[in-house]
């Protein structure tokens, strides 16, 4: 019997002048997808981040600090996945559940 277990991956970007001249969000996709392939999960969704009021006025005051040069970016988060055979596999960390064992005494 198969199953899928999942993976959540977040990836963000560096901003201002910095990010400008030596980010590249294509670079820093293809390296995180390439490594998680390595590893055998494959992407099955991104999500875009919403960043929310607060952590726009951290990157403001960061973009500030550092006149312009650099901030926090918004990025992805890549959710990955990978199948998993239920009946070798049951343990506590893969977040399947083991069947109770009754024992009487």
């Amino acid at each position: 019997m198969y199953a899928r277990t999942n993976k959540v991956v977040r990836v963000n970007f560096a901003g201002g002048i910095l990010g400008l001249i030596f980010g590249s969000h294509r670079g820093k996709l293809e390296t995180v997808i390439n490594r998680e392939n390595a590893e055998g999960w494959n992407l099955a969704e991104y999500i875009p981040d919403n960043p929310n009021l607060a952590l726009l006025l951290i990157r403001l005051i960061l973009l500030v600090l550092t006149l312009g040069l650099w901030t926090i970016a918004t990025g992805y988060i890549l959710v990955f996945e990978r199948p998993i055979n239920l009946t070798e596999v049951r343990s506590p960390r893969s977040g399947l559940r083991a069947e109770p064992k009754l024992t009487a005494k």
